[in-house]
C-alpha cells in the first residue's frame, strides 16, 4: 500500500504509510531508574502515606476494642 496512488475527479492522491515505534515495556522502568531525584521523594511518601493510614486504622480499631462499655 506503501506509495499506492489513486485518482477521483482528476486529482493523484499518494498514500503513504508510516511506522510508529511502539514503547517498549521497559521504557517506564528506565525512567525511573533514571530519574531517582524525582523518584526516591515519591516513593517515600507514598510508603509514608500508606503506613500512617494503616498504623492510623490500627490504633482506632485497638482503642475500640479496649474502651470499657
Amino acid at each position: 500500500m506503501h506509495n499506492y496512488a489513486f485518482t477521483m475527479n482528476g486529482t493523484t492522491t499518494k498514500l503513504k504509510t508510516g511506522y510508529t515505534q511502539m514503547i517498549q515495556a521497559h521504557m517506564f522502568r528506565d525512567w525511573i531508574a533514571g530519574h531517582p531525584k524525582i523518584v526516591l521523594p515519591i516513593v517515600v511518601f507514598l510508603l509514608g502515606s500508606v503506613t500512617y493510614a494503616v498504623r492510623t486504622r490500627i490504633s482506632s480499631s485497638r482503642s475500640e476494642i479496649l474502651r470499657p462499655r
